[in-house]
């Protein structure tokens, strides 16, 4: 491959499962972060297990109690948004606690923004 840009952030991704678990590939993050015309918009997400958890930051339009929970084994669509399901309550917490125990630290400052998404 060629060489990362020193923009860029995170780890080569593995070429097959057994090169993510000799590499301890647990687990993968995601951050998504907008300030757009004075709308702030932040969310984390953890991906493990098979289900994907996205927590929504306070922000502009979320009071940071909100978010999302998918089983990828039994909607790998993710159509169906099981975070308000009190069956799963017990994993949320477990998956949200390992996403802010493994968060990296922020870069500062934070790169400028150079598209509109």
């Amino acid at each position: 491959g060629i060489p990362a840009s020193p923009w860029m952030e995170g780890k080569a991704l593995p070429v097959d499962d057994a090169d993510a678990a000799g590499r301890g590939f647990e687990r993968v993050l995601t951050e998504w972060d907008s300030e757009l015309f004075g709308v702030s918009v932040h969310l984390r997400t953890i991906t493990r297990d098979g289900y994907v958890c996205t927590t929504y930051l306070p922000g502009s339009v979320h009071d940071g109690s909100e978010g999302e929970l998918y089983s990828l084994i039994d909607d790998p669509l993710q159509r169906v948004n099981r975070w308000n399901d009190p069956s799963l309550t017990s994993l949320q917490s477990d998956l949200i606690a390992d996403l802010w125990d493994h968060q990296p630290p922020m870069k500062s400052p934070l790169p400028g923004v150079e598209a509109p998404v």
